[in-house]
């Protein structure tokens, strides 16, 4: 995955948020539970989440050898490494499938991006049984690769009517992160899931001279440790059960009652904007019809009834020819069929 931070997009990102309004709709936040990309055993609710990427005896030389050929800074992938463990730790903490400890102990494993050999069972064992953990997770590679490059580009603008040329700097930096995590059952001491996951990230500043410029670079550790995070959200999604926001379309124009209903949506009253959505069904234009059926639909997935929601939007587009109930009712279809996978992984979550 390619992640670029730049202020154009914090912007975008920032207007995820809220009500905004596009022609003749309007756009509302939900969360929504997503299932995990794996299913965990439902006798597994307490994890001890251990970092095994310090390097042991042996590797530490060769990993100081890398850091020098790839420019990375030393110690810079063992505070990452330790700030993407906290990344999982945070994820999981907002999810509602586990309880999670943290064991003080710290395992030793590369140092490198590479897996070691996998943990004895007694070792795994043991840890899980003084932390009355059920299943054992831990880091065990972490590996980071940045470059940099810089160039000219000769730009004009006017200054009183006269057209000027001047030099600007533009510095970027790509950096590239591989990340290892591994599972344990915390009974039988055997490895249970291992995951390898690759993640980039793109900055780009611009200076007067080339020396400003890559200084207007975030620094190497705080972009690293911004990697290690997301890798730490990434892992807590295959494992977990996860929040996510998503955004949802809604009419808000077309008719009278679809105005109204709009502001009751802003202040977060449904039943009140499901009212003027029934009233807007006796419109006598089919369009206005089709409208408040998608709204209706939208509704029950709000209040999560799932297969009314589906019934309702299915509806808005044969009946009344809504466009946007065709896209809508895959949607709903995929959360249903998502939904029975859910159902299962949330057999485990502790009470």
């Amino acid at each position: 995955m390619k992640i670029k931070f730049t202020p154009l997009t914090l912007f975008s990102l920032a207007l995820l948020f809220g009500l905004s309004t596009s022609c003749s709709t309007s756009n509302v936040v939900m969360q929504v539970l997503a299932p995990a990309q794996i299913s965990v055993s439902s006798d597994i609710q307490e994890l001890a989440l251990v970092n095994r990427y310090r390097p042991g005896k042996g590797e530490g030389l060769l990993n100081v050898l890398e850091g020098a050929l790839t420019g990375e800074n030393i110690g810079q992938d063992r505070r990452s490494a330790e700030a993407a463990l906290g990344g999982l730790t945070n994820a999981l903490a907002g999810s509602p499938r586990f309880r999670i400890t943290r064991p003080g102990v710290e395992l030793k494993g590369t140092g490198r991006g590479d897996f070691p050999a996998p943990l004895e069972v007694n070792i795994v064992r043991d840890i899980c049984a003084r932390n009355r953990a059920d299943a054992l997770v831990t880091i065990e590679a972490f590996d980071s690769d940045t470059q940099e490059s810089c160039k000219a580009e000769v730009r004009e603008k006017k200054v009183k009517g006269e057209t000027i040329k001047y030099t600007v700097f533009m510095a970027e930096k790509n950096i590239d992160v591989t990340v290892g995590w591994r599972m344990y059952d915390g009974q039988s001491g055997v490895l249970i899931d291992e995951y390898r996951m690759g993640e980039s990230v793109y900055f780009d500043a611009e200076g007067d001279s080339e020396a400003e410029a890559y200084g207007n670079l975030p620094g190497q550790n705080q972009v690293t440790t911004r990697i290690g995070e997301v890798t730490g959200n990434k892992y807590s999604e295959r494992i977990s059960p996860t929040w996510l926001t998503v955004n949802r379309r809604y009419y808000s124009k077309g008719s009278d009652a679809l105005k109204i209903a709009k502001r009751q949506v802003r202040y977060k009253d449904w039943e009140k904007a499901e009212a003027w959505w029934d009233k807007a069904l006796d419109d006598p234009k089919e369009k206005v019809r089709g409208r408040a059926m998608y709204n209706k639909a939208l509704a029950a997935e709000m209040r999560g009834d799932l297969s009314l929601a589906l019934d309702l939007a299915t509806e808005a587009g044969q009946k009344y020819g809504d466009k946007r109930a065709y896209s809508y009712t895959a949607t709903l279809r995929r959360r249903i069929a998502e939904q029975q996978i859910l159902n299962e992984q949330m057999q485990g979550a502790p009470e």
